[in-house]
């Protein structure tokens, strides 16, 4: 399975997961490693930030790849995305609103606090 379609499998976890269960970047890793133990996708490295680095998260699990002695993946893992990654955001972001789990109009800060107080 290629690297696009392995993160593909997990938007739509992401997309159906309701904005109140993400209460904080802790239940974000929660919900990824949940992702990869139901084997919806293999593995994930996730990284976030603001515009002046003063908030900052990274998450990784699963393996590099799908055999059954594979190493763990490491943050600094390289994945084939091309520039997919804008669509499969976009893809998922439209999916939770469609849900009418969020609305464009919401503030972000709603569903991660962490980034409240961000300009």
């Amino acid at each position: 399975m290629s690297a696009a379609r392995r993160l593909a499998a997990l938007v739509p976890t992401l997309a159906t997961t309701p904005a109140n269960q993400v209460a904080n970047m802790s239940d974000l890793g929660k919900i990824l490693d949940e992702a990869v133990a139901a084997k919806k996708v293999p593995q994930v490295v996730t990284y976030a930030t603001n515009a002046d680095g003063s908030f900052t998260y990274s998450h990784t699990a699963g393996t590099v790849s799908t055999e059954p002695d594979a190493a763990q993946v490491k943050p600094d893992a390289i994945f084939l995305l091309a520039s997919a990654t804008k669509l499969i955001a976009t893809i998922a972001a439209l999916q939770i609103v469609e849900k009418g789990l969020v609305a464009l109009e919401d503030d972000v800060s709603k569903i991660i606090p962490e980034l409240g107080d961000q300009q």
